[in-house]
């Protein structure tokens, strides 16, 4: 069967939409990924299509000033899959950033799902660090941790540089928020700057600095989601800034929330702040590989 290699254009909205109805059991946000890359022209995407439909893409997003191609939006139409169609489009996503000029691919996916990984190894990534990931509903405090560790706002500015000169802090100095991961540099502090709502914060103890956290919502006005990605140096400090990250999350009238945190602090959270809904858990890796 002919295949034809393509971008992907506003003509494939349609093809999008079905993919998207049959994945993440209809929950999945590609539709409005795809919005975005037909507006910003730091994506670059690429098609798999047979008879006129599409029936893989993906998408190169440049950042980090062109340094990082970051791959995204992977997907496959369930009528198309184990046809060995999700490793074509990966090497042709791998082409399409050299092409581009990028020294690096990378991006972030589930370690628990065998097949990613090895679709990004196939193209010679591997994974430097691990995160946890926990979905929330419905949360409540249970107690207030250590009241010795103070926690401050600080600017996007102050974050970046903690990040970067807070040795072991932050894993390989790369600050990750959702999915997404950059470099601690000023690249990073004008991105962040641009993100509607975002909050900073640092925690100390005797005057030292013990960990990092940020926050912000997103998702619909009508389901939002508080998403906090938290750097400690030990349980305690893990504990007490999600302590003040339920706080915001609960004072922004956000029920749902979205803790990203090294795998190296993997704590049983339940047993500090309790839910009644937990929707989800994995632990995410950043995969990385030259150019």
């Amino acid at each position: 069967m002919s295949m034809e290699y393509r971008p992907l254009g506003v003509r494939d909205r349609a093809d999008i939409a079905e993919i998207a109805r049959t994945t993440w059991r209809g929950h999945d946000h590609l539709p409005k990924m795809f919005d975005e890359w037909m507006r910003n022209p730091e994506c670059h995407t690429m098609a798999i299509v047979m008879k006129d439909t599409v029936v893989a893409l993906g998408c190169v997003r440049l950042i980090e000033e062109g340094k990082t191609a970051w791959l995204e939006g992977l997907r496959v139409h369930k009528d198309s899959r184990e046809k060995g169609l999700a490793r074509k489009i990966t090497e042709r996503l791998k082409e399409l950033a050299m092409k581009l000029g990028a020294k690096r691919t990378r991006l972030t996916t589930s370690i628990d799902n065998p097949i990613p990984r090895r679709l990004a190894e196939s193209i010679g990534m591997s994974c430097v660090f691990l995160l946890d990931i926990i979905w929330t509903a419905n949360i409540r405090r249970r107690r207030q941790p250590d009241k010795s560790i103070t926690i401050d706002l600080c600017s996007v500015d102050e974050f970046v540089r903690y990040a970067r000169e807070q040795t072991g802090l932050v894993p390989r100095n790369v600050i990750t928020y959702f999915w997404y991961a950059l470099d601690a540099t000023d690249y990073a502090v004008a991105k962040l700057k641009e993100m509607a709502g975002i909050q900073f914060r640092a925690a100390w103890k005797d005057s030292e600095l013990v960990g990092i956290a940020l926050g912000y919502p997103r998702g619909p006005p009508d389901n939002p989601l508080w998403s906090t990605t938290i750097y400690p140096t030990s349980k305690v400090s893990l504990l007490a800034l999600l302590y003040h990250q339920i706080t915001q999350c609960k004072e922004s009238g956000i029920r749902a929330l979205m803790l990203e945190y090294p795998s190296l602090f993997t704590v049983s959270v339940a047993d500090n702040y309790l839910w009644k809904t937990t929707r989800h858990s994995l632990t995410l890796g950043l995969f990385e590989g030259s150019l």
